[in-house]
């Protein structure tokens, strides 16, 4: 099929979606009252997607087009013209131990290891880079950590929350502050 035919069939999905209805389309500018400079081509598209059975004209009006999507339509651009989505998250877990899960597609061990001092030296560094006036903050985080990793005693609620403002802008302690939790709570 032709791309202007794939692209007006898009667009009258789109506006469909957003609007809710068939979509209008005007032969003529709206500014200057002259012919559009592919109405030759539109018509041609809109007469070979109507013939076969991609779009209806629920409405004929003089110098505009009103087309709909049909079944037909619908069906072709959701298999032809979707890309699918293949999000591909990647985790470091150099740290945690996790036994008896499937972690991975056709994975062939089912153990991992990690160490929460690994974590927390990780931690350190990250906190190293950041701007001066978050590292106060997280200084006092990375001391609570040390505390508890050696305490072995149970984490009050809410301990951690003054933290809340400053991890918000440091997502990339994130990952090494839960390898962290998983070591010293499992």
């Amino acid at each position: 099929m032709k791309q202007s035919r794939i692209e007006l069939l898009k667009q009258i999905y789109a506006y469909d979606q957003a609007e809710g209805g068939p979509l209008t389309i005007p032969l003529e500018s709206e500014e200057t009252g002259e012919y559009l400079p592919n109405v030759k081509e539109l018509e041609g598209d809109i007469e070979y997607l109507e013939r076969e059975g991609y779009i209806v004209q629920p409405l004929n009006i003089c110098m505009a087009y009103i087309v709909a999507l049909t079944e037909k339509g619908e069906d072709f651009l959701e298999n032809n013209c979707a890309k699918p989505v293949h999000q591909v998250s990647t985790f470091d877990f150099s740290g945690a131990t996790i036994n008896n899960s499937v972690i991975a597609h056709e994975a062939t061990s089912n153990t991992i290891n990690c160490h929460a001092e690994d974590a927390l030296a990780e931690i350190q560094a990250l906190v190293a880079q950041k701007p001066v006036e978050d590292q106060t903050l997280l200084k006092e985080l990375l001391d609570e950590l040390r505390v508890m990793q050696h305490s072995n005693q149970p984490i009050e609620k809410g301990k951690l929350s003054r933290f809340y403002e400053v991890m918000k802008k440091s997502s990339d302690l994130l990952l090494p502050l839960a390898k962290f939790f998983v070591e010293i709570l499992f």
